[in-house]
């Protein structure tokens, strides 16, 4: 995914995130993938959680999507078609 400078609404980077993510083909994250990147937060990141309070971390919130990867990938990628 590319860097983008925020210049107002989210809805087009979001859009494109998506369509990258859901696209045909895509290789969604193993289990041992998703074990080793929460491994990583939770060792590199202690200090990060501990300081922003777990209700509000953004690293909490990364851990959420990792415990829950395949309900998220379910949802951020349903179709509504017509």
């Amino acid at each position: 995914m590319a860097n983008k400078q925020s210049s107002g609404s989210i809805i087009d980077p979001l859009n494109e995130y998506l369509g990258d993510l859901c696209a045909d083909g895509a290789t969604m994250c193993s289990n041992q993938t998703l074990t080793d990147a929460q491994s990583q937060i939770d060792q590199n990141c202690a200090e990060d959680v501990q300081n922003a309070g777990a209700s509000d971390s953004v690293v909490t919130a990364l851990l959420s999507v990792f415990d829950h990867y395949d309900e998220v990938i379910t949802g951020a990628c349903s179709r509504n078609e017509t």
